[in-house]
């Protein structure tokens, strides 16, 4: 077994149950526990099961993760006993994107296909085949009735997860889709394409979407109304954070504190003014910030590998 460090670049969200609580968390990138203490981050690290690099990981609860490689395996395991609870296989190629939602799990992968797992099944309970390139993102809505997903393929869809049914999909061209996340009645999504769309989910139309940006967007995570997109980047050019106003539909601020792309933020804590969010990046390190600080709070270098991906497993015990 090997540390959870991955050459590919992808992003985490915390579960919905734990969003928007505003209470101190620890946050995981690829394999790597990080927990703030002070002015600075204890960080700590847990083996996996996967017999190749780590693409993705995710969390069902503050102890259990979810990790997709490019092994074509999913791994659940409790990162405080060690213990691995799932090698799931369902898939012929890389996992790109795993996300969780209460027991679900949802991934996608290289084989243009959606699985859906269930906590307590051994084999996937769905497999959602209706894209034609690589599936690259994936996200449940908030009671967990439907799933969206996005692709190479320039198509976004959504799915009925009783019925495994595409109930609505949508073609644009040149949308490769890099990154999405479900919020309310809105769906958010990055793409190729350098723009941030965002979607009303009950009729999969665009209803905003921002100007064409310098760099590739490579993910996303949202926070109320705000918006926070990562960029693709190469020694130190590009490798700006965005924060985003969903409502007024403009950038708030740039926050540059990494000098390779960012693969992978999510939003830790707090409302208004008080929202802190992590990042982590091509160039091995992970950084938190505060909303309207345009320098990060906190800066660690891990060197020890490509980082992709980074999630909020929950409350921490600060003790």
């Amino acid at each position: 077994m090997g540390k959870l460090f991955s050459k590919e670049r992808r992003y985490l969200q915390e579960p919905n149950s734990l969003r928007n609580n505003p209470s101190n968390r620890k946050v995981v990138v690829n394999g790597l526990q990080t927990v703030e203490k002070g002015p600075s981050c204890n960080i700590q690290s847990f083996s996996s099961n996967h017999d190749d690099a780590v693409t993705c990981i995710s969390s069902l609860s503050p102890k259990i993760c979810v990790t997709g490689g490019k092994d074509k395996k999913i791994c659940v395991q409790n990162i405080e006993t060690k213990k691995i609870l799932h090698n799931w296989k369902g898939h012929s190629r890389d996992v790109i994107r795993v996300r969780c939602w209460n027991d679900l799990v949802a991934s996608c992968s290289r084989d243009t296909n959606v699985c859906l797992w269930r906590l307590e099944n051994d084999s996937y309970i769905g497999k959602f085949e209706d894209h034609t390139l690589s599936v690259s993102a994936v996200d449940f809505n908030e009671d967990g009735s439907n799933i969206c997903s996005g692709s190479r393929d320039n198509c976004v869809k959504i799915w009925d997860v009783e019925t495994e049914q595409c109930i609505n999909t949508t073609n644009i061209s040149r949308n490769l889709v890099t990154d999405m996340v479900w919020s309310n009645r809105m769906i958010v999504q990055t793409s190729e394409d350098k723009t941030l769309k965002i979607w009303d989910a009950r009729t999969l139309e665009v209803v905003s979407s921002s100007p064409v940006q310098q760099q590739i967007l490579t993910c996303c995570n949202v926070s109320d109304n705000t918006c926070i997109m990562g960029c693709n980047g190469f020694v130190g050019a590009g490798c700006q954070i965005l924060s985003w106003d969903l409502r007024q539909n403009k950038i708030l601020q740039e926050y540059r504190g990494h000098s390779e792309t960012v693969s992978s933020c999510v939003f830790l804590n707090g409302q208004g003014n008080s929202k802190t969010f992590a990042s982590c990046s091509h160039d091995s390190s992970i950084n938190q910030w505060k909303e309207g600080n345009s320098k990060p709070l906190i800066h660690q270098e891990i060197n020890d590998g490509t980082l992709t991906s980074v999630c909020s497993l929950g409350l921490v015990n600060m003790e």
